[in-house]
C-alpha cells in the first residue's frame, strides 16, 4: 500500500517531538502541559493575542533598562499572536493554541520541503531535527515564519504568484526578518528572469507595512517596534567577527559554560551546512528552486551575524531550515553525518530551553 505524501514528514516531526518530550520529562516538566513549551518571549506573544499592542512607554525601574529607553509589547510581531487569537475564538484555550500552531506550521514546513528532498530519509531527518528545532516546537513564531518563507520560495520556483505573495505576507507579519524576503525574491527574479518574484516581494513588503500600520494604531507609532528593540544594542558589523566570537567557547575555556558551549556547537554546525551548500553550488549549475534557496540561505545566515547586539543567534539559526533542501544533494554520508549531529545537538538544546536558560 502506498503511503500518503504527508506520512513521512508527519512521522519525522512526531519523532522530533517525541525526543523533545523525553528531554522535557528528564528536566522535570510535563510535556503534555502547554506551559512547558512557553518560555520568555512566549509571554509577549500570548499577551498580544489577548489584548493587542499596548502604547509604548519609557521603561520602569523593574526592567533594569535606562529610564530613557522604551518598553512594551510592541517589540514583537503580530502574525503568531493573530493565529493564536483565531484558534482561541474557535474555542481552543490560548495556551493549547500556542502548542498547536507551531505543530501545524512545522508539519507544513517539512511537507513543503519533502518534495525537494528527493526521497532522502537522512535529509528528512536533518530537516526535522534542524539546529534550533526546539523553537519550531515552542510557543514562538519560528515555524509560522518558515511556513511563509517556504511558500514564497515554492511560489517563485513554480510560477505561482498568489502562493508567493501569500507566503511573503505570512512571513513578514510573523517575524521582523520577513521583510528580507522581498530582497531574496527581487534578486531571484532578476537572476532567473521570473516576474512571479515581484509578487513574492510585494507580499513581503505589504506584510511589513501592515505591521507598521497596526503599531501606529495600537502602540502609538509606526516606529514602536524599533524603539522597543533599540535597548538590545543591535549594531551592524562584519559578520565574520561575530561568527568567530560565537565560536570562541569551543577553543577558549575562559568563555565556556554549558549555554555558550552548546550554542557554539550549533553555530559551528550551521556554518558547516553553509559550507556544504556553497560547495554544491560551485560544483554544478543550480536548478530554479535551488537558486532561490541559495539566496535565502546566504542572506539569512549572514544577516543575524552582521546585526550583532543581544541577538539570540541560536534562535535565528533555526530560520536556515530551507537549507535542508540543498543538503539533500550532498553525498549520503554527509547527509547522514549532518542528521546525526542535528539529532545529538537537539538534546542539550532542549535541556537549555526547558530549564529557561535559552531565551
Amino acid at each position: 500500500m502506498k503511503l500518503p505524501r504527508f506520512a513521512a514528514p508527519l512521522f519525522a516531526v512526531l519523532l522530533q517531538r517525541a525526543l523533545l518530550c523525553v528531554v522535557a520529562l528528564a528536566c522535570g516538566y510535563n510535556p503534555l502541559l502547554p506551559s512547558t513549551w512557553a518560555r520568555w518571549d512566549s509571554a509577549y506573544y500570548l499577551d498580544i493575542a489577548v489584548a493587542g499592542y499596548q502604547p509604548v512607554r519609557h521603561c520602569w525601574p523593574e526592567t533594569h533598562y535606562p529610564a530613557t529607553a522604551w518598553c512594551g509589547n510592541a517589540g514583537w510581531f503580530p502574525g503568531f499572536p493573530w493565529a493564536l487569537a483565531a484558534l482561541q475564538h474557535a474555542g481552543i484555550p490560548l495556551p493549547l493554541a500556542g502548542f498547536l500552531v507551531p505543530l501545524a506550521a512545522q508539519v507544513a514546513c517539512i511537507w513543503l520541503l519533502w518534495g525537494w528532498l528527493g526521497g532522502s530519509l537522512a535529509a528528512l531527518l536533518f530537516a526535522a531535527f534542524f539546529p534550533g528545532n526546539v523553537y519550531l516546537a515552542a510557543a514562538f513564531p519560528v515555524s509560522l515564519f518558515l511556513f511563509g518563507a517556504l511558500l514564497l520560495l515554492r511560489g517563485c520556483a513554480s510560477d505561482r504568484p498568489a502562493i508567493a505573495a501569500l507566503g511573503g505576507a505570512v512571513a513578514a507579519v510573523s517575524h521582523p526578518t520577513g521583510v528580507l524576503l522581498a530582497g531574496v525574491a527581487l534578486v531571484f527574479g532578476l537572476w532567473q528572469r521570473r516576474r512571479v518574484a515581484l509578487w513574492g516581494a510585494a507580499g513581503a513588503a505589504a506584510g511589513f507595512l501592515c505591521v507598521l500600520a497596526v503599531l501606529q494604531v495600537q502602540a502609538g507609532g509606526w516606529d514602536a517596534y524599533f524603539r522597543v528593540q533599540a535597548h538590545y544594542g543591535y549594531k551592524a558589523g562584519f559578520f565574520a567577527d561575530a561568527l568567530l566570537a560565537r565560536l570562541k567557547p569551543l577553543v577558549n575555556p575562559r568563555y565556556r559554560d554549558l549555554k555558550r558551549l552548546v550554542t557554539a556547537l550549533q553555530t559551528l554546525l550551521c556554518a558547516l551546512v553553509v559550507v556544504v551548500v556553497a560547495a554544491l553550488r560551485l560544483r554544478r549549475r543550480a536548478a530554479v528552486h535551488e537558486a532561490s534557496l541559495f539566496l535565502y540561505v546566504g542572506l539569512f545566515w549572514i544577516a543575524p551575524l552582521a546585526l550583532g547586539g543581544a541577538l539570540s543567534l541560536y534562535r535565528a539559526e533555526a530560520l536556515l531550515l530551507p537549507s535542508a533542501a540543498l543538503v539533500a544533494d550532498a553525498p549520503r554520508p554527509v547527509q547522514a553525518a549532518l542528521a546525526a549531529a542535528a539529532v545529538a545537538l537537539s538534546v542539550p538544546m532542549g535541556v537549555l530551553f526547558f530549564r529557561g536558560i535559552l531565551v
